[in-house]
């Protein structure tokens, strides 16, 4: 009895160490991901309005997931932010996020050569659904869906 429960051990055991060579890497989670990240917000006459750090640490089984995770935070950053101050989706033209970040893959630095830089427009950015309203052009009232807040005509 003893002797098949050795046998059934070392089988388990040999399937296991098959099956984690056998697997590709994606399939395992077998990397260390580490990114941070620097931002701040202004607008385009020069206020700045928000600014911090943040970052995420996890597993992963490759880089490019690693890579994308990072980009995704950056990208939900300067969402919220931009968000919070009130600048909705396609509001273009109104205020800008500014990201520096660094990646670190199994504590090996991903960029040595200085840290990733990236601006984007609050416009592209925002996760705030513009309501659209009323306003006053050369011709009249028209109704912009790009912009946020009380109406400035009636149509």
């Amino acid at each position: 009895m003893e002797t098949m429960y050795r046998r059934s051990g070392l089988l388990v055991a040999l399937l296991t160490v098959l099956l984690l060579t056998a697997l590709p890497a994606a399939a395992r989670a077998d990397g260390d991901c580490r990114g941070e990240i620097t931002f701040h917000a202004d607008y385009y006459g020069g206020a700045q309005f928000a600014q911090g750090t943040g970052g995420l640490h996890y597993q992963a089984g490759d880089i490019g997931p690693c890579i994308d995770a990072v980009q995704g935070l950056v990208l939900d950053i300067g969402g919220f932010v931009c968000a919070n101050q009130g600048i909705a989706h396609g509001q273009a033209g109104v205020g800008f996020a500014w990201f520096s970040w660094k990646l670190w893959w199994n504590d090996e630095d991903q960029t040595s050569d200085g840290p990733v830089l990236q601006q984007y427009d609050c416009g592209d950015v925002s996760t705030l659904t513009p309501t659209g309203r009323y306003k006053m052009g050369a011709n009249g009232c028209y109704f912009d869906p790009f912009d946020s807040g009380p109406d400035q005509c009636t149509p």
